[in-house]
């Protein structure tokens, strides 16, 4: 692993999670993964390109990932089905 993702996983173990709190708003639950590699010593990150035949967010880019259906035992398991 490179200094930058031991940089980055020193920072991301230091901070404790914090509770979202969007007084009357009903979220869903929902996981992404965040792809980071590196290559020639330059830290990149990978998005998808949604296709341009859906009915909502075509076009768009995002993470992998997305809701959390019942069927999910964790939010790992929702952002690598997704």
């Amino acid at each position: 692993m490179g200094a930058f993702f031991d940089m980055l996983e020193a920072r991301l173990s230091s901070r404790p999670p914090r509770p979202l709190n969007l007084p009357g708003l009903v979220l869903r639950e929902s996981a992404v993964l965040v792809p980071l590699f590196e290559r020639e010593g330059v830290p990149h990150i990978l998005f998808t390109r949604r296709p341009a035949h859906l009915r909502q967010h075509a076009n768009q880019f995002s993470f992998p990932g997305g809701g959390r259906d019942a069927e999910d035992p964790t939010p790992l398991h929702t952002a690598l089905r997704e």
